[in-house]
């Protein structure tokens, strides 16, 4: 079977949008179409505001159409105790309750608006297969029950009763109140419904400038200046390239695949269905399946300056091989899809170790592992941003989910549109508050 070097969720046609042609005034400039700057069109649209969304590409063509698709909550990967270190307990626990709001506020969408996305509720497993890895189950466990978070240790009895993992495997964290649904389907859907009404989305639209100027800013394009007195920037991994962030934000490259269909009776005896699984002892890999009945899996993430979504073949090998040996049943299932996807990794202002980061970045691929997580990752990594850029109110950027971009993104649009506004509800400000202090 000849694999599909394409992301699974773009294989499949979505709506398209014409190019902007000449000069543009609008009262707000959304960069990027993406979860995140759909997310905030939508948002908009709602409110009535006169907005204009400009996509270099196609909608959902960026990370959110090669993401993984899972809803997840909370920040930095599944770290909670990472992040009651870093930001401290009420801070955590709140971003976790709101971006589990966030996910039911998903799923509300797309029922009422009748987005046909896959989106399927289930649990979460984080299952380990070294133990000395266990440590990593019980610390997270303990923060979670901390943090009202609810989840539960399994032993190797436990999980191989409920999936059908390797002997290796020796024990699993669950979380409970995760999801999965298909990204793309999801910003295609909303895309649809917003320019139906505004006429407002624009695509092939490459914004290479921003520039200050009285009342407002100038973006420069391929096609013609934009005017607008206020921009929300949703570029995520592409952020730096704009001159936003461009010292606090580094791009992570994942490898993914998906495997072909498996008959109903291979999934059953699998035990994956609406489950998300994840190896983060083990340099982090992250697993699900379709609707359609296949396996899905990424991982083994570089640091890489890439612009590329072809798969490395070697990665693509390589993960696998994890996949196989996590779920033996799967040996000798063919690949069907393979692609590589960019997540951007939150930097705290650190200049000589960032610049050594970036420096590293764009020579070659450097595979952080998980002892180097463990060790250095507070020091290193910063909360996602959400507000105002180098202190501009009329600039506003949200970047920096890290795997999380589902829910992060879909609230950071929201709350960003809110912010352009001049609405700044009571759950915004605690928001922007939680997201304070990237230090």
């Amino acid at each position: 079977m000849p694999i599909t070097e394409k992301s699974i969720w773009l294989s499949h046609t979505g709506p398209t949008f014409d190019a902007l042609t000449g000069d543009l005034e609008t009262e707000i400039a959304i960069i990027g179409g993406g979860i995140t700057g759909v997310s905030a069109a939508y948002r908009l649209k709602e409110k009535g505001a006169d907005f204009a969304l400009l996509e270099r590409g196609s909608i959902a063509g960026g990370s959110t159409g090669h993401s993984m698709g899972a809803l997840v909550p909370g920040i930095e990967q599944e770290d909670i105790w990472q992040s009651i270190a870093k930001c401290g307990r009420a801070r955590t626990e709140f971003v976790w309750r709101a971006t589990g709001e966030a996910i039911s506020q998903i799923r509300n969408l797309s029922t009422r608006l009748g987005i046909e996305c896959d989106f399927v509720p289930g649990p979460a497993f984080d299952v380990v297969d070294r133990p000395s890895n266990l440590k990593f189950l019980e610390r997270e466990h303990a923060a979670a029950e901390d943090c009202g978070v609810e989840t539960s240790i399994l032993d190797a009895k436990q999980i191989r009763e409920r999936l059908a993992v390797g002997d290796t495997v020796v024990g699993a964290l669950k979380y409970e109140k995760c999801a999965q649904m298909d990204p793309a389907a999801f910003v295609h859907g909303l895309a649809k419904e917003i320019h139906k009404s505004t006429g407002s989305i624009f695509e092939r639209t490459n914004v290479d400038k921003i520039k200050s100027e009285k009342g407002g800013f100038m973006l420069e394009t391929d096609s013609g200046a934009v005017r607008a007195r206020k921009v929300i920037v949703a570029t995520e991994s592409y952020t730096g390239q704009l001159g936003v962030l461009k010292n606090r934000i580094v791009a992570l490259r994942e490898n993914a695949l998906a495997t072909e269909r498996l008959d109903d009776d291979s999934m059953k005896a699998l035990g994956m269905k609406n489950a998300l699984v994840w190896n983060m002892a083990r340099d982090y890999y992250f697993m699900r399946t379709t609707t359609d009945g296949r396996v899905m899996i990424d991982g083994g993430g570089t640091l890489s300056s890439s612009q590329s979504d072809a798969p490395n073949p070697k990665r693509i090998a390589s993960t696998y091989s994890v996949l196989v040996k996590l779920f033996p049943s799967l040996r000798g299932r063919e690949i069907e899809f393979a692609w590589s996807g960019r997540m951007a990794v939150p930097l705290r202002p650190v200049p000589v170790v960032n610049r050594i980061i970036r420096m590293l970045a764009g020579v070659i691929e450097v595979r952080p592992s998980m002892p180097l997580v463990e060790q250095a990752g507070s020091r290193v990594i910063s909360m996602p941003f959400l507000g105002a850029c180098s202190g501009n109110p009329d600039m506003l950027c949200s970047a920096g989910y890290i795997g999380h971009g589902l829910p992060l993104g879909f609230l950071g649009g929201r709350v960003m549109a809110e912010m352009s506004l001049g609405e700044v509800t009571e759950t915004t400000d605690a928001l922007l508050r939680a997201y304070s202090g990237h230090g």
